[in-house]
């Protein structure tokens, strides 16, 4: 004998609406300026880029080069103001490990934490720095 259970009633408008925000936010187009694979970002007032070659070389990058990395810093932010400083390269946030802008701002977004702790490496000397993203 099969026993099937019922959605209860006051379940199916939750359930509706969670299926029809899903099913819009998979069919959002990205206007023309931004793109999925976004190589920069802008948190807590620093832009974290991708790591390329050519930014490795233009910015002088010292081993071990993981992660992304800081290019920009407005003094006056909490970036700033923790002391972040361009050219730091972010190796991992909130104790995870990030090889890219998506991935850092994914495990931000997953672990919901305010402020983040950013594992920074710069001139091969390892610091932490809490940032506060609000």
């Amino acid at each position: 004998m099969v026993h099937r259970r019922r959605i209860p009633i006051q379940l199916w408008f939750p359930l509706v609406m969670t299926f029809l925000i899903l099913a819009l936010a998979a069919t959002v187009v990205l206007p023309a300026d931004q793109t999925a694979d976004q190589t920069s970002a802008n948190l807590g007032g620093a832009t974290i880029t991708d790591i390329t070659p050519a930014l490795i070389e233009e910015m002088n990058l010292q081993p071990p080069i993981y992660g992304v990395v800081v290019t920009d810093v407005d003094p006056n932010s909490s970036a700033g103001l923790a002391g972040m400083q361009p050219g730091d390269m972010i190796q991992w946030v909130n104790y995870e490990p990030v090889q890219n802008v998506t991935q850092l701002k994914d495990t931000i977004w997953r672990m919901a934490l305010d402020p983040v702790a950013f594992q920074v490496t710069r001139n091969g000397t390892v610091f932490v720095f809490t940032v506060l993203l609000r």
